[in-house]
């Protein structure tokens, strides 16, 4: 029809206003999940890995090339394209809500992809607080098993350094800080 607005412009104008707001969808969605689901009463802080929020971001991306590509072209292969780039950012969504770091009493609990790790204070050997320039700031975990992982320091992880130092004092945990121009 004449005054109807085609299907093509409706796919560009979605996708157009999709990746106007992907910024703040990538931004509120870690955090509004992660304070309904991830919040545990033991933990005295509780960190969103960044990860978190660049594949929201990827995810977000796909469905504007997912939008953009049917209207380009509707046919067979541009559905069966369209659906599987669907499937891969659904993964995408899923994979990004299944992180976090949450400090407790007994040790740090990492969720990576969904698999849980503990690293309780008294198996930790030593921490290294390393500063520089170009990198930034953060935190490594020296394990006495000879493991070791490291946490970028956020504004959170900032405000809550007091506890840390006392939390691992109490465990005899040694602390050693470098800076680095």
């Amino acid at each position: 029809m004449l005054g109807e607005i085609s299907v093509q412009v409706k796919l560009i104008v979605f996708a157009l206003a999709l990746t106007i707001l992907t910024p703040f969808f990538t931004f509120f969605i870690p955090l509004a999940y992660f304070e309904t689901i991830y919040i545990h009463i033991e933990s005295w802080l509780m960190l969103i890995p960044m990860r978190n929020f660049v594949l929201l971001g990827i995810g977000f991306s796909g469905l504007v090339v997912v939008l953009m590509l049917l209207a380009w072209k509707r046919s067979r292969y541009t559905y069966v394209l369209g659906t599987v780039l669907l499937l891969c950012t659904l993964l995408i969504f899923f994979q990004s809500q299944r992180n976090y770091i949450a400090f407790q009493e007994s040790g740090i609990e990492m969720l990576v992809y969904g698999h849980v790790k503990n690293y309780y204070w008294e198996d930790m050997k030593s921490i290294v607080y390393e500063s520089d320039d170009k990198d930034g700031s953060y935190y490594i975990f020296h394990m006495r098993d000879g493991r070791a992982f490291d946490i970028a320091e956020n504004g959170q992880l900032k405000e809550a350094r007091g506890k840390l130092l006392a939390t691992i004092r109490q465990y005899g945990v040694s602390y050693k800080e470098n800076y680095h121009e």
